[in-house]
Order: structure tokens, then C-alpha cells, then sequence
């Protein structure tokens, strides 16, 4: 099988941003708002729409 070569040095690139960002920011839910873990079922089950809070750790 044929493939990008870049392909797994772009997957961990990604991988290392997100860890950045997830080191940096605390991601929660608002205050009283309770996780609805329903899907909207399409050609791939997805979950429905959702605020979250960003706030910085440090």
C-alpha cells in the first residue's frame, strides 16, 4: 500500500499541538450544564452540539 511519507510526521505534529494546547488551557463544562452523550445518527453517528469553557491554567 501506498502512502504520504509525511504522513505519520504530520500525525504527531498534530499530536504535540494538542498536548500543547491541552498543558496550557483547562477545557470543562459550563457551570450546571449536564453532558448530553446522544448522537445525531447521518452517515457516521456524531455527537450533537456543545459549549464548553476554555480557561488558561497558568
Amino acid at each position: 500500500k501506498r502512502s504520504c511519507p509525511g504522513e505519520a510526521f504530520a500525525r504527531f505534529e498534530v499530536f504535540l499541538y494538542l498536548v500543547c494546547v491541552l498543558q496550557k488551557f483547562q477545557v470543562c463544562l459550563p457551570e450546571g450544564a449536564i453532558p448530553d452523550f446522544e448522537g445525531v445518527l447521518g452517515i457516521s453517528l456524531a455527537p450533537k452540539p456543545f459549549e464548553i469553557c476554555i480557561k488558561k491554567r497558568y
